[in-house]
């Protein structure tokens, strides 16, 4: 492949929904720029895109993956995504790094969730997008319904063409830019043909389409006023121009199956779309922001957006050339790590195939082997220019699961294998959890843990179980005790003694543990004290009543015996934690339990039973909001009922809903449910 500058290069993000032809649309420009000479399917398992046995097996995309062709003398760099809300970090990496976001609809659906999630990155990183209502040769398509929908969930929406005919049928597409009806042949060929009859309607199209472009610059908007239209000059560059700003978003027709659609889009794409150098990147010298601009002669400043593990290989580094030119056997330096990295081999890439590049320049993206401490999110950046580019903002955990190895010995190996896989996906997390006793994995649903574990059992042949995860509850008091204690302990020799009197109440929330003196006349010494205050302090993490933590509680010691010979620091220190004991459940003990904030956001349809199953759990509504076709539910939901939350969600709404979730605060725990997991505690711990 040739070397291109970047004004001959396209960044472009192929995003949208599962099952709206993503990974076929790829296929189809695959296909057209000779790469391949036989289009794959899903079903077939043969695709370019989808080449792991992850994604085979499941007959889905579950990474992004890079294919790299030329058109029309132009570089596409083709970033093919999940459309599955489990592996959305995939997604936002690969609009991290283009330039253009594709995003596939269905003519069946419309605008789905996903799409929303991706208009929402795309609206962040003011980023040029089109539309393309893929699958127009299915059944049941509903173009103009879905077509109203797009345009009123998301702005700046341009209908550019339409279909002649849907079903299996379809072939001609009416093109308002062209004014021509489009012929696609059985290989993906284009020809074009007078437009016949539907001359008014394109008129009437063409007439919103001038508008659209005209509203997007203001000099554009004084020509159309004055005359009423834009001529063909001001016409193409007013709409170069509202692509580029996002204000124009054109609407695109396809049957990418067929090859109906894929090559005009792929014109529009090389003539009309941005390349790299329009876009300036930001980096962080330490808290400044810095500006990079895309520029070959400048210091080499890229980020690493992708990170594969490959059988016989190694590490595969998959990053964006900001600025700079990098040629092989150079070193940079790892931004993040501050380590060099040397570049013994460049690659340019084609699904699972890799041809050697002797230099990749800016606005490009490239792939490499085997750096030592480089992973995904990491910068790369010339001698002497150490910045970081602005690192890619994975989705908050909406899962969280406790797991554990089959056989206890593999605990180690777990963690290890579980941590190297984080390194190539950020989107989860992994962590030994001190209170809760518990290897703690929190990520974006039950899809994602499976792909995980299955990963981890490839790599490693650990197998690896899924448990429940304990809930952090948290110990305090409602009510006041006084407590006067005597630790007493003769053993022969020098025995123990120690006599403590202490008040226990009630602290403000959030202030922890608070321990006071008012002793007087030195009947319990300074250090004795605080030897009475840290055997209390043992207790705070053990718990007390549910073997959880205790918090917000004042303890004022007050007075108190001693012994010359027999009082020592341990007598004080276990006379402390007794006291606590005995005052703890004296003084209205409960317990609190932590509240998360959900915001669900479901098709109309399915809005009764999230409701429902909200309740169920205990949930409080807080309220509710529209978007597009969709409802907005925020609800406070306590931590212990959402374990198996995306999982049931998932079912049911048939895959369409989606959910954020957040810690908001600690409540009071409801008696029925601090009864349950106070007798849980005591029952384990006499089991043990």
């Amino acid at each position: 492949m040739n070397v291109h500058k970047a004004d001959t290069i396209r960044n472009i993000a192929i995003v949208g929904h599962e099952s709206t032809g993503k990974t076929i649309f790829t296929e189809s420009v695959l296909r057209l720029c000779g790469e391949i000479n036989r289009m794959g399917s899903i079903e077939g398992q043969n695709t370019v895109s989808d080449y792991t046995i992850f994604e085979q097996e499941r007959q889905k995309s579950v990474f992004t993956t890079l294919s790299q062709v030329e058109h029309m003398g132009h570089k596409l760099n083709l970033l093919d995504t999940p459309g599955f809300s489990d592996f959305f970090g995939e997604v936002l990496s690969a609009l991290h790094v283009a330039d253009i976001a594709l995003v596939t609809v269905s003519p069946t659906n419309g605008p789905e969730v996903i799409t929303e999630l991706v208009m929402e990155t795309v609206d962040a990183r003011q980023m040029p997008c089109l539309f393309v209502f893929n699958g127009l040769d299915k059944d049941h398509v509903r173009f103009e319904e879905e077509l109203e929908a797009l345009k009123s969930t998301f702005k700046g929406v341009a209908q550019v063409q339409y279909p002649l005919e849907t079903g299996e049928s379809f072939s001609r597409i009416v093109d308002v830019l062209k004014r021509k009806i489009l012929v696609f042949d059985a290989e993906g060929r284009m020809s074009e043909q007078d437009l016949g009859g539907e001359a008014g309607k394109v008129d009437e199209l063409y007439a919103s389409l001038q508008e659209a472009v005209a509203e997007s610059d203001d000099a554009l908007m004084e020509a159309f006023l004055e005359n009423l239209e834009l001529n063909e000059e001001q016409m193409a560059l007013g709409l170069s121009k509202g692509i580029q700003s996002g204000a124009v978003r054109p609407v695109f027709c396809s049957a990418a199956r067929k090859l109906v659609g894929t090559s005009r889009i792929l014109d529009v794409l090389v003539g009309n779309y941005p390349g790299p150098a329009s876009r300036t990147a930001q980096a962080l010298r330490g808290t400044e922001t810095v500006d990079v601009a895309c520029n070959a002669a400048a210091p080499v400043h890229a980020l690493v957006f992708k990170t594969v593990n490959e059988q016989h290989v190694g590490e595969l580094s998959f990053f964006r050339m900001f600025s700079g030119t990098l040629h092989t056997g150079e070193e940079l330096v790892n931004a993040t790590t501050s380590n060099s990295e040397k570049f013994g081999s460049l690659f340019s890439v084609i699904g699972k195939n890799r041809k050697d590049i002797s230099e990749i320049s800016a606005g490009d993206i490239g792939c490499t082997v085997k750096l030592r401490g480089t992973h995904t999110n990491d910068s790369l950046c010339s001698k002497g220019s150490l910045m970081g580019m602005t690192p890619i903002v994975f989705p908050e955990p909406v899962m969280r699961t406790a797991i554990e190895p089959e056989k206890a010995d593999d605990d180690e190996k777990m963690s290890t294998g579980l941590h190297l896989i984080h390194n190539e996906d950020p989107s989860f997390s992994i962590r030994q959890d001190p209170e809760l006793h518990q290897t703690i994995m929190a990520g974006q649903g039950e899809q994602q843990f499976n792909l995980l574990l299955e990963k981890l059992e490839r790599r490693t042949g650990v197998k690896v179980k899924l448990v429940k995860p304990r809930v952090p509850y948290r110990e305090t008091i409602t009510g006041n005790s006084d407590v006067k204690y005597r630790h007493k302990k003769q053993t022969g020799g020098a025995g123990q003694f120690a006599e403590v009197w202490v008040r226990i109440r009630p602290g403000e929330r959030g202030t922890g543990f608070v321990f006071k003196s008012e002793v007087v006349g030195g009947t319990v010494t300074i250090p004795f004290q605080q030897a009475t205050e840290k055997g209390m302090r043992q207790l705070l993490d053990e718990g007390i009543i549910a073997g959880c933590r205790v918090e917000d509680v004042e303890v004022v010691i007050y007075d108190g015996k001693m012994h010359p010979v027999d009082s020592k620091e341990i007598a004080f220190m276990i006379a402390g934690r007794e006291a606590l004991k005995q005052g703890f459940t004296e003084s209205k003990p409960i317990l609190l339990e932590p509240i998360w904030e959900v915001e669900v956001k479901t098709p109309d349809e399915f809005m009764g039973d999230v409701m429902g199953d909200l309740s169920s759990r205990r949930g409080k509504i807080l309220g509710m909001d529209s978007t597009g076709k969709y409802q907005l539910i925020k609800a406070l939901v306590p931590l212990a009922e959402l374990y198996d939350y995306s999982t049931t969600l998932r079912s049911m709404s048939s895959g369409r809903a989606t959910h954020r979730r957040k810690f908001d605060h600690y409540e009071k725990c409801p008696p029925d449910v601090q009864a349950k997991v106070v007798e849980e505690y005591q029952a384990e711990k006499a089991h043990a």
